[in-house]
């Protein structure tokens, strides 16, 4: 299996995920839900959408001809920069949130959102090395916390019911 193949798995069951999400914010009224649930919900849209994005990007670099020899380096270097902003705008709305307002599972997001961070520096050293499995691992790991995210956002509909 090769890479991108591999990277094109990620990104079908991501879209699963995000359709799965989708179909709870339709069902579920917005003012039944808390604001964790509801900022919990729209972080797994949108990392499930970044899996899907930052697994075919390798494959649509790979067509470029001027690209081919940094395909991973370009892509470590576009998912970087996706780590670095989902780290900085959590830790912003943490912040924002009184703690008396946030329930035990946000304590295993933040720890999420900390791990994330690590990875993000991982795929920040692949920039200036373009190893593909470093990059599927990162891929990996978005896709693992999205599923945490998930587990999470259950959690709470059974506070907020």
């Amino acid at each position: 299996m090769s890479a991108t193949d591999y990277l094109y798995v990620y990104a079908e069951m991501s879209a699963i995920l995000v359709g799965f999400s989708a179909v709870v914010v339709t069902f579920r009224k917005a003012e039944d839900r808390s604001d964790f649930s509801s900022y919990t919900l729209s972080n797994v849209i949108q990392r499930g959408l970044a899996t899907a994005l930052f697994a075919t990007l390798p494959g649509l670099l790979s067509h470029v001809d001027q690209l081919t020899e940094h395909v991973w380096r370009l892509s470590s270097l576009a998912f970087f920069t996706f780590g670095i902003i989902s780290v900085l705008n959590s830790f912003r709305w943490f912040r924002s949130v009184k703690s008396e307002e946030l329930p035990f599972s946000s304590v295993r997001y933040y720890i999420l959102s900390g791990t994330g961070l690590s990875f993000s520096l991982l795929t920040g050293f692949n920039i200036w090395a373009g190893i593909p499995w470093i990059y599927m691992v990162n891929i990996t790991w978005l896709f693992i916390s999205t599923g945490f995210l998930v587990l999470t956002y259950i959690g709470t509909l059974r506070t907020d019911a």
